[in-house]
């Protein structure tokens, strides 16, 4: 195994220069408001120096962990920014409403450790060498798209029905009624349905060679995804979204101009209204879509579509939060028990026949034993996951801090072996890489439980019917 020397020396100095900086802010004994701007500016230059030390160790802008990072971050300091940035122009930091000062600064600062450890994580890991040949195997790439379109054909339908279905309900119901039904609908089709996201992934791949077919299956998915978004779950698509914009940007044949720029930047203005819209539309009374686009407009003409968001996504920081302030000043860790647990997710659970399944990877959402713990604010209990708080729930602080770096390192040979296996058009390897981009995105509000059974489920299926496939052929 061969090392790639620039990224492992900016993943440690990188480490060096930003825990020591994180060191002297603590040293300084501020009183909490003022340590929170500070700390504030400190995790913007964080993020930037991650930005240029990626690009000066790899070459590229844009990777997958580079996605990883700006999502990490946005969600669990979105809120931070907003107090350091915009607090007079964007008054409701809502951080600040649930505890008080001292406890956000605190908690800020421990979650700002375990980020920048992933953060050099990241770059430590991608210094591992990868071989950019791989063994040819029996199927052309003509065989893979056909594969991968019956993939599309046998699990699609079914991803359709159960998504207008949840949008029914919540256009007629409400947003809150249509996540019930999700939740309590058997998660073995709703995942079975998810596994037609991976083909299309694939689809966008495959046609790296064909600009506007491959352009037709991106904007498709686009639009699908919005559309989908106003039932309420937002989340969970804005990783999806975030993707297969990745994996279009980064296999597209034709070179982006300053006209596509101005129209990327605008298109995304519009979609993050959309976003937006989708959170108010959720609690809205009137579920008309005259309605929904009367929300879309507020947040394009009225309020601050970006802070807005912010404001939403970095909610996750609140998890995180309640972990170390609530949950470990009282209760020991759990030991890695959630991952454990969570394993069992990849085991189908079927109603009134196989069940414990999940009922075992229902006690490794440590969201639910800490609304059960009472350690949660009474404004804000129904909380989601986060990758961080998971980390500081499992293993305490130090410990949490340690795993972080052990996961940055998975985050880092992962991303590398995606931007070979893209760069070789190795298909048959993004079958596995793809699921665990999109489980290993939307993990950073999720938790491991939640999405693990995506990296499995989608490739196994992918195989079966290559096997299938492949004795017809055969036969034939």
């Amino acid at each position: 195994m061969w090392v790639r020397k620039k990224s492992f020396f900016s993943g440690v100095l990188y480490l060096l220069i930003t825990f020591c900086t994180c060191l002297v802010l603590q040293a300084c004994k501020l009183e909490a408001l003022v340590g929170l701007r500070y700390l504030g500016y400190i995790c913007l230059l964080e993020l930037i120096a991650f930005f240029v030390l990626h690009k000066y160790s790899s070459g590229y802008s844009f990777e997958y962990s580079v996605i990883f990072v700006l999502v990490l971050f946005v969600f669990n300091f979105g809120q931070l920014m907003i107090y350091t940035f915009f607090r007079e122009i964007y008054h409701h930091v809502r951080f600040l409403l649930l505890m008080n000062d001292s406890n956000a600064y605190y908690g800020f600062t421990i979650m700002n450790f375990a980020f920048i450890t992933i953060c050099g994580a990241i770059l430590i890991g991608e210094s591992k060498g990868i071989n950019k040949k791989y063994k040819n195997n029996d199927l052309s790439k003509l065989d893979i798209k056909k594969i991968v379109k019956i993939l599309i054909a046998v699990t699609f339908p079914v991803k359709v029905i159960l998504d207008l279905v949840t949008l029914y309900i919540s256009l007629t119901v409400s947003g809150s009624a249509a996540r019930l039904w999700v939740n309590a609908f058997p998660n073995v089709i709703l995942y079975y349905g998810k596994i037609s996201l991976l083909g299309f992934a694939l689809l966008i791949v495959l046609n790296r060679d064909n600009y506007k077919k491959q352009r037709n299956v991106f904007l498709f998915m686009v639009a699908y995804i919005l559309i989908m978004m106003m039932s309420g779950i937002r989340s969970e698509n804005v990783g999806y979204l975030l993707v297969f914009v990745f994996l279009f940007l980064f296999t597209s044949e034709k070179k982006v101009n300053v006209l596509s720029v101005l129209f990327i930047v605008a298109a995304g203005i519009v979609a993050l209204a959309f976003i937006s819209a989708t959170g108010d539309f959720r609690v809205a009374t009137d579920k008309s879509f005259s309605s929904f686009l009367e929300c879309v407009s507020k947040y394009l003409l009225e309020k601050n579509v970006l802070l807005s968001l912010l404001d939403t996504l970095g909610d996750t920081g609140y998890t995180g939060q309640s972990v170390i302030n609530g949950w470990l000043s009282i209760n020991k860790p759990f030991m890695g028990k959630s991952y454990i647990l969570g394993l069992f997710s990849v085991i189908p659970n079927i109603p009134y026949i196989l069940t414990f399944p999940g009922d075992i990877t229902a006690k490794s959402y440590f969201a639910t034993i800490l609304q059960q713990s009472g350690v949660l604010s009474v404004n804000y209990q129904n909380i989601g996951g986060s990758l961080i708080g998971e980390l500081f729930f499992n293993f305490g602080i130090a410990g949490g801090i340690f795993f972080a770096f052990v996961l940055g390192i998975i985050y880092g040979i992962i991303s590398r072996k995606c931007t070979n296996a893209l760069k070789t058009s190795n298909y048959e390897k993004l079958i596995w890489l793809i699921p665990f981009m999109f489980f290993g995105t939307y993990w950073v509000r999720d938790y491991f439980g939640g999405g693990f059974r995506e990296v499995i489920w989608g490739p196994l299926l992918f195989l079966l019917i290559k096997n299938i496939y492949y004795k017809r052929k055969k036969y034939d």
